[in-house]
């Protein structure tokens, strides 16, 4: 049976430590926060697959590229978009280099393309879209100073449960050479 899988930077615990400090000003809000555990910022979205080893062979075989960078987060918001929310989530420019790293690892890992443009994005908390009129706050944008290394990338599983998702790692490539 294919696994619904997808690639992400694995957030450092400094970033997911300041990450539980700032969403406790916002625990009035009836979202699903996401485990603290479980915080990442997707590189390549979900595909199914079904040979998921395969993948993980050819993540231990990728050579990364060599160069050092760092995702910034600038903001928090409702998202993806203002119209119907359903996420809060945190956002900030998307560097060339996390672009050039997207390419190179659907190429590397023959994995699909997604045909939406990328954006840096991570996701904070879920929630029911029809149940926003509900909230007590309407409008979200905190402004943050978040930042998170490219330094590694996992193949992570991600398993519906009960009160929304759960993710495992499956494998991980550190970009440190």
């Amino acid at each position: 049976m294919p696994k619904r899988v997808f690639l992400a930077v694995p957030l450092a615990p400094e970033l997911r430590q300041e990450i539980m400090e700032w969403k406790q000003a916002f625990n009035d809000l009836p979202v699903r926060w996401m485990n603290e555990q479980d915080l990442h910022i997707t590189i390549v979205p979900p595909w199914f697959e079904s040979r998921p080893e395969e993948v993980m062979d050819r993540l231990a075989r990728f050579v990364p590229p060599s160069f050092e960078h760092t995702i910034k987060f600038d903001r928090v918001r409702f998202g993806p978009t203002l119209k119907r929310p359903r996420l809060v989530w945190a956002e900030g420019p998307t560097p060339t280099e996390m672009l050039y790293v997207k390419q190179t690892l659907e190429r590397w890992l023959s994995v699909p393309r997604d045909p939406r443009p990328f954006r840096t994005h991570l996701t904070l908390a879920r929630f029911d879209p029809d149940k926003f009129s509900t909230f007590p706050v309407q409008k979200l944008n905190k402004p943050v100073t978040w930042a998170q290394p490219i330094d590694r990338v996992a193949l992570y599983e991600s398993h519906p449960v009960t009160d929304g998702i759960e993710y495992t790692i499956l494998a991980e490539k550190s970009f440190k050479v």
